[in-house]
């Protein structure tokens, strides 16, 4: 196997990623994709994401299995089911630069205000899950970022900490398959990312297990702190790549 440049700066993004994801239940594609994007193009990238997501993904929930908010769980997939195959579309034909830009925004301003009035704002309806989980699906299929539609969700929900580490892989893991699928009818699993996500397997395991050991310690209190602030990392990674994107800079 080659070690390159390439993989080996890969390999260290997706080290990073999967220690986020491990320690917050979420995240990792937010850190992952638009470094990964500096290295190779997004069709590379994004089947690799998807690819190295699913160990953990699985491990957090049969961990966590028992703390799954099922009445959202099955309302996320089926409209993430409709969402990603229009997700892969977009990643192969069109531009997701405008829906991202839109996202961040709404991220940003979601977190800014949780942080100041977390207390004020509940859904007690199951029902906007299905919107949640289109637009998670769609993001999902295109960029891998499906994360923060159903991070804002449950923090509407007031989720704890292990219904947000639970939940989120309810959906994540059965999505993360079917990007997987969608990605191969496009042609986009290669021999090339099915390397590269072999060669970061060592590493990506490691970095799943201090994650492990790092939530493990994490309070109630900070856990939430955690996530608005991860959110609003993840709001404005979304706007300045886009942003940079579209206007060329």
């Amino acid at each position: 196997m080659s070690f390159d440049a390439v993989t080996l700066t890969a390999v260290g993004i997706l080290f990073a990623g999967t220690l986020v994801r491990s320690t917050l239940g979420f995240g990792n594609a937010l850190i992952t994709m638009p470094l990964l994007a500096l290295i190779m193009s997004p069709t590379r990238a994004a089947p690799l994401v998807a690819v190295v997501s699913l160990l953990s993904g699985v491990v957090i929930l049969i961990e966590h299995r028992r703390d799954l908010h099922l009445a959202s769980v099955w309302r996320f997939l089926v409209s993430a089911a409709v969402g990603i195959p229009i997700g892969v579309f977009g990643l192969v034909h069109l531009s997701a630069d405008v829906i991202h830009l839109v996202l961040g925004v709404v991220v940003l301003g979601f977190a800014a205000f949780q942080l100041i009035h977390p207390e004020h704002v509940r859904l007690t309806s199951h029902h906007p899950a299905f919107a949640f989980g289109l637009v998670a699906g769609v993001l999902g299929g295109s960029y891998n970022t499906n994360g923060p539609p159903i991070v804002i969700y449950g923090t509407l929900r007031h989720w704890t900490r292990h219904q947000f580490r639970a939940t989120l892989q309810g959906l994540f893991v059965p999505a993360g398959v079917m990007a997987v699928f969608w990605h191969g009818t496009q042609g986009l699993l290669t021999a090339d990312v099915l390397r590269l996500w072999a060669v970061s397997l060592p590493t990506t395991i490691l970095a799943f297990v201090l994650g492990r050991y790092l939530s493990r310690r994490l309070k109630p209190k900070p856990f939430v702190l955690a996530v608005h602030v991860f959110l609003l990392a993840m709001g404005a990674s979304l706007v300045i790549r886009s942003v940079r994107a579209l206007w060329g800079s």
